[in-house]
């Protein structure tokens, strides 16, 4: 988490890892162990929502992505908050079967082109990266929810990758 600036006194740390029993080991042999859930529906894997998996790695990209489309989706690329706010991500609140449902239908190629038709101001740019990180977390459109066997680099390569790309799309364009 990070702290907002105005909020902190000097010495204070800027921000703080928590959830670190969720955690995956660095050498991606093993799941966390963790049995439970713990976080907010909003960006919670499937797989977690649905209790029908132990938590790896693969959980904790699929989070990314829901932080980043929640932002892109509800603010601007400046940081303004969007008004009216938009009830396009409101389906992942709630109760966890709701979520886990609601995120795997918003998953699917019409229904993700749907969100990605709501991005704020200034983030239209991402939408080719959206897609991209899409297609590496649910193979290359239909919302497979599974963790991989074997090869972790292809994952995580891929969605580094897709950002890499992003990145240098956005530093030629000055």
């Amino acid at each position: 988490m990070i702290t907002k600036s105005a909020d902190r006194k000097e010495g204070d740390p800027r921000g703080f890892l928590i959830d670190l029993d969720m955690a995956s080991r660095a050498n991606l042999e093993s799941n966390s162990g963790a049995f439970h859930r713990t976080g907010t529906f909003e960006f919670m894997a499937i797989e977690i929502l649905e209790r029908s998996a132990r938590h790896s790695y693969r959980h904790d990209l699929e989070s990314f992505f829901y932080v980043l489309l929640w932002l892109c989706v509800n603010y601007t690329a400046v940081g303004v908050l969007v008004e009216p706010r938009p009830t396009i991500l409101d389906s992942w609140s709630g109760s966890v079967t709701s979520a886990a449902a609601e995120k795997s239908h918003n998953m699917g190629p019409s229904r993700f082109n749907r969100l990605l038709a709501n991005l704020g101001d200034g983030f239209e740019v991402l939408e080719v990266m959206l897609k991209e990180l899409r297609e590496r977390l649910f193979l290359r459109g239909e919302p497979f929810i599974g963790t991989p066997v074997g090869d972790h680099g292809l994952l995580y390569e891929g969605m580094i990758g897709a950002i890499n790309g992003q990145l240098i799309k956005l530093s030629a364009r000055g």
